[in-house]
C-alpha cells in the first residue's frame, strides 16, 4: 500500500505535469480503484491509454509515474 508519506511528491509533480501537458486530447490518463485520499490506495492502478483504448502502460505504485511518462513519450516520439 502506498501512503502519503511514501509518495515522492517532487517526482510525482514533475512527471504528472509532463504527462498532462503532452497527453493528446484523445488519450486517457488516470487511475482505477478506491479513493482513500488523493493518490493513496492499496488497489489503485494508474494508467495511460491511447485513442483506441489500448493501454500504453500502467502501475499500481504512483512512485513509478516516470514509467508512464517514458511510455507516453515513446508512443508520441517526443
Amino acid at each position: 500500500m502506498i501512503h502519503f508519506k511514501d509518495i515522492d511528491y517532487v517526482k510525482f509533480d514533475m512527471y504528472n505535469s509532463l504527462i498532462e501537458y503532452y497527453l493528446p486530447k484523445d488519450y486517457s490518463y488516470g487511475y482505477i480503484g478506491n479513493i482513500w485520499g488523493k493518490w493513496q490506495s492499496d488497489d489503485r492502478y494508474f494508467y495511460v491509454e491511447d485513442s483506441k483504448g489500448k493501454k500504453i502502460n500502467g502501475y499500481f505504485n504512483i512512485n513509478e509515474i516516470d514509467g508512464l511518462w517514458k511510455s507516453l513519450k515513446k508512443q508520441l516520439v517526443i
